[in-house]
């Protein structure tokens, strides 16, 4: 097994995949089970790990690979897991999906976090949210995965105003792993997910045909 190291506003409900993967993150490694055989998962986190005087925001994306077929995966980390930290593990293959934290805390999730622009009219699909800081992926089960870090007000905030929104288009997001280039519009299936990276608050949702038109 081995690892390598994110108009019309529709707000959309997080749901959890039927084929939902297990994920135990321990002191110094984290293991995600349940997953497609022989298949590849994208771990997902935000730290903040103590510095003298402050934190530091700490931003991790591991494409994880089932080479033995186990449906298992052990990643080993460098450095001891910080106690405020979120993980989120999506199975590329299925689309199912968890969140956890250290010593089995409950996960602090949010379903008003994000909001997807699926319009027509503009040419491309755009995603928003209320937030300060988001780590941002797009999950297509079976094709690939896309990621931003956003910043208000930021050259990743795709209105450039420091206005306490953020905001993204598909096509700006950078492939993860062998990922395709990014994709212009959501379709159904897609998977949405935002890390608050000052929060530590999640949001997860499932792009339907209704909201497609499809």
């Amino acid at each position: 097994m081995k690892a390598t190291c994110f108009a019309l506003l529709i707000l959309l409900i997080g749901l959890p995949s039927d084929a939902t993967p297990s994920l135990s993150v321990e002191a110094d490694r984290v293991i995600a089970s349940g997953l497609a055989a022989h298949g590849e998962a994208i771990l997902l986190s935000v730290s903040r790990q103590r510095i003298p005087w402050m934190h530091r925001i700490v931003h991790r994306t591991d494409l994880l690979t089932d080479s033995d077929g186990d449906g298992e995966i052990s990643l080993r980390l460098d450095d001891p897991v910080a106690d405020q930290s979120l993980w989120i593990l999506v199975d590329l293959t299925t689309g199912g999906w968890i969140a956890a934290t250290p010593n089995g805390g409950a996960p602090r999730h949010v379903d008003s976090v994000l909001a997807a622009d699926t319009s027509r009219a503009a040419g491309r699909s755009e995603v928003s949210a209320d937030r300060q800081q988001l780590h941002l992926m797009v999950v297509r089960p079976g094709i690939g995965a896309w990621q931003a870090r956003l910043s208000d007000g930021g050259a990743s905030d795709f209105d450039g105003a420091s206005d306490g929104r953020l905001q993204a288009t598909l096509g700006d997001l950078a492939p993860i792993g062998a990922s395709p280039a990014a994709v212009s519009r959501f379709q159904p299936g897609d998977l949405l997910v935002g890390i608050d990276s000052t929060l530590l608050e999640y949001s997860v949702v499932r792009i339907t045909p209704s909201e497609t038109g499809r």
